[in-house]
């Protein structure tokens, strides 16, 4: 069972990645989980190209993705990872959500 800190957590980064533009949004505004085409796994592994090639939107999309459960479960640490790197790089989106998963684990905790 998901701990409570992190169902709340996750359901803030979908609601802040929505109002912050960071990669995670179709044009519709639908999260990128649910605007997924029927081939996920061959769009996360685009993004991981594209962030291995230093295109921090698509890592800070990675750890979102991983973070609400995009690979079929949430893999907290694989999300976290993504986003810091993000963040490190300066990608000042990334360092927002990561700041914010800080804040309401703490909150809850």
């Amino acid at each position: 069972m998901k701990s409570k800190s992190w169902i709340i957590a996750a359901s803030l980064l979908t609601s802040l990645s929505l109002t912050t533009g960071c990669g995670a949004t179709s044009s519709s505004g639908i999260g990128a989980a649910s605007s997924m085409p029927s081939s996920a796994s061959d769009k996360a592994m685009s993004h991981a190209e594209s962030c291995d090639d230093g295109e921090m939107k698509s890592c800070n999309w990675l750890g979102i993705w991983y973070l609400v459960g995009g690979a079929g479960k949430q893999r907290r640490a694989e999300g976290v990872r993504y986003l810091k790197h993000a963040c490190n790089e300066g990608y000042s989106p990334s360092c927002k959500l990561i700041e914010a998963l800080r804040r309401r684990a703490q909150q809850a905790g």
